[in-house]
Formats: structure tokens, C-alpha cells, sequence
């Protein structure tokens, strides 16, 4: 039993060993959309669940698939952290330059899921969000696209977005954006109001 005990203390002691610290994210460079290095990843974390993706989960990312294989996320707003949403008046790009006034919006649940490009070159993605029109709960999804890893520090600064895809369909997509060989970003997945929270799926494929 004393051998066995020693043995114990000893496996305890090693696994008490394997921790480590993240970099922050990288920045966004002008020629290009996202850019930068790509921030240091625990190597027994390699993804993050769209169920359990919290706020300051600083180095954690899911790998942007390969052209070939699509990647397909399961998620859920519902009792996630919240946001204000950004105004945007027709036609607006981002980064925004304020948040929407009204009460109604500034409490929308939002999930932000990590990815990061591990390959040599720039990939081009496309994302899409889909909710009710797919038999899940949420009522019109929307994605933000941010440099780097959580947390956000200027939510108003995103990137990309992507609202409805045509008058008749709300769910939300995002086109043939470049993320740059090393790059993480961040992805709120969210929607419109503070009352709209649901189960959706995330499609991300790449070029």
C-alpha cells in the first residue's frame, strides 16, 4: 500500500506540471483583412465548445478547416454573456462607430468561438449561421468577426459581419473573408435582440 501511495503522489505531482500561459492576439494589419501571429496553444486544448466558450479564454482555438472538410459547430446562446449591438445604418461596413441606443438591444446573448489558420497561407472563409429555417431556435442570427483572441477589446471594431443573407432569409452569412497564415480571430455568434436566443449551427469553410 505505501508503494502504491508513493506512486499516486508522484502521477498527482507530474499532472500538477502541465500548465501554461497564452499570449494576447494578434492585430490587424492594413493590407490585409486579419494578420498577425498566431497566439501560443496549450497543447492538450486545441478547441473550444461552442456550448462552453467564455469570456478571457485567451489562446484556445479551433483550427479553420481545410477546403475539403467543412467544419460544423452545434451552438447555443441561450445564458451566454451579453452585448450591445452595434448601429449599423444601410450599407454600413465595419468597424462601427457606435452601439444601438435602445434598451432592446443591449442585452443580446452571444457566443464568441475561436479560430485560428494553422496552415502556411492565407485561407479565404466563409461562414454561415443558420437558425430557424434549419429547425434550430434562434431568430435571426448574426456573426461579427474581431482580430485576435478573447477577450474583444473594442466590440465596435470588428472586421466583417454578416446579417441576413437575401430579404427572405435572415440567417446570417459571411463571404470569402482573408485570414492570414498564423491569424486567430474571434466570432460573436449572436442576433439581433436581447430576446432572441436559440440553438443554431455555424458552417465555416474555407479556399
Amino acid at each position: 500500500m505505501k508503494k502504491l501511495g508513493f506512486a499516486m503522489l508522484m502521477l498527482g505531482a507530474v499532472l500538477a506540471g502541465c500548465g501554461g500561459d497564452d499570449d494576447d492576439g494578434p492585430a490587424v494589419d492594413g493590407s490585409t483583412v486579419v494578420d498577425g501571429a498566431i497566439s501560443m496553444i496549450d497543447g492538450a486544448i486545441t478547441t473550444v465548445d461552442a456550448a462552453t466558450t467564455t469570456d478571457g479564454a485567451v489562446g484556445a482555438c479551433t483550427p479553420l478547416p481545410t477546403a475539403a472538410l467543412p467544419l460544423t459547430i452545434e451552438g447555443d446562446t441561450t445564458g451566454a454573456p451579453v452585448w450591445t449591438i452595434p448601429s449599423m445604418p444601410a450599407n454600413a461596413m465595419c468597424p462601427f462607430t457606435m452601439f444601438r441606443m435602445l434598451a432592446t438591444y443591449k442585452n443580446v446573448p452571444r457566443v464568441a468561438h475561436v479560430f485560428c489558420n494553422t496552415g502556411a497561407a492565407a485561407k479565404s472563409v466563409t461562414m454561415v449561421m443558420e437558425g430557424m429555417s434549419i429547425g434550430r431556435s434562434l431568430t435571426d442570427p448574426m456573426l461579427f468577426v474581431y482580430p485576435g483572441a478573447p477577450p474583444v477589446a473594442n466590440e465596435l471594431s470588428c472586421v466583417t459581419f454578416g446579417d441576413d443573407i437575401s430579404p427572405t432569409d435572415d440567417d446570417a452569412q459571411i463571404t470569402n473573408f482573408s485570414v492570414a497564415a498564423g491569424a486567430t480571430i474571434t466570432v460573436y455568434a449572436t442576433s439581433l435582440q436581447n430576446d432572441f436566443a436559440g440553438t443554431y449551427r455555424l458552417t465555416v469553410s474555407t479556399q
